[in-house]
């Protein structure tokens, strides 16, 4: 499994950091709701032929709604992956 960190920004900006372990992503994903700034969309993807098994939590600068984007957040990571 790999863990990833997605944010994009007002501008269509994304930026992608892995993070190490399930244990970072979690204290990660229970920070940002504890705050309770941003909403944080956790995607689970399980795999197929062309993408490896992720997770992913996305999160939008200005709170939007990802869970229409979970096709191209896979991709973006996906390529992101091939480049790191």
């Amino acid at each position: 499994m790999i863990y990833l960190f997605y944010t994009e920004d007002s501008q269509g900006n994304v930026d992608i950091h892995d993070c190490p372990d399930h244990f970072s992503y979690m204290d990660m994903f229970y920070t940002i709701e504890a705050e309770g700034q941003l909403v944080p969309y956790d995607i689970h993807w399980h795999g197929d032929d062309l993408y490896p098994e992720m997770r992913i939590l996305a999160l939008s600068t200005i709170n939007s709604d990802l869970s229409q984007d979970v096709h191209n957040i896979v991709q973006r990571c996906n390529a992101w992956l091939r480049q790191n």
